[in-house]
């Protein structure tokens, strides 16, 4: 897989994401447990990226996300973070090997 494709991939699966998560809340009423929709944006990167640096920042989001979440029950604005993970990805990418 090219590292066009896999950026693409990775910046798409946010909106798929919110997508998903916005029908199993309208139709279905599961918003809370729809949330964990979510945790695919950092486990689809890192299964694209597999640098150990795009895996501790997927993790460190991840981390904060729920820290500020269970802490302080801010779980809506807080979620936004996780589109942190494709753009560093996409800046980030995986360098080839000479």
């Amino acid at each position: 897989m090219t590292n066009k494709t896999k950026a693409k991939i990775s910046g798409i699966t946010p909106f798929v994401c919110i997508i998903v998560f916005l029908l199993l809340g309208f139709y279905k009423g599961m918003w809370h447990p729809g949330w964990l929709v979510f945790l695919l944006i950092p486990i689809v990167s890192s299964l694209l990226y597999t640098k150990t640096l795009n895996i501790v920042f997927s993790i460190a989001i991840l981390v904060t996300y729920l820290s500020i979440g269970f802490t302080s029950q801010v779980w809506h604005p807080t979620w936004i973070m996780f589109l942190l993970i494709p753009i560093f990805n996409i800046i980030f990418p995986k360098r080839k090997k000479i």
